[in-house]
């Protein structure tokens, strides 16, 4: 899982933080969040697996707080005021044990 250690390394980086901040929604619900789901994944089972199949894993485990993130960005309904909620969940699947940057912070 180092590989996926080392990409949560890279989106707790300003660089990340400043490029949610400029990437159009769109590219937010395609992109970011299903990412963030299979990262989620990956760490929790040790294999990646397809970004609908993380999406839905994410609804049935994640907290309450990031499902209408994850079903927003499936229907591509994220907007410009959703980028901080991008970056909050970005910022928490970073800081999740199981990541380089977790067990070093």
């Amino acid at each position: 899982m180092m590989v996926v250690s080392g990409l949560l390394i890279w989106w707790a980086t300003p660089e990340a933080a400043a490029y949610i901040r400029a990437a159009p929604p769109s590219a937010l619900a395609v992109y970011v969040v299903p990412t963030m789901c299979r990262a989620l994944y990956a760490l929790e089972f040790g294999r990646v697996i397809s970004k609908p199949d993380a999406r839905r894993w994410a609804l049935a485990t994640l907290d309450g707080r990031w499902w209408a993130l994850v079903e927003g960005a499936q229907g591509g309904s994220l907007t410009e005021e959703t980028k901080e909620e991008v970056a909050a969940f970005v910022r928490h699947v970073a800081g999740r044990p199981g990541t380089a940057r977790a067990a070093s912070g």
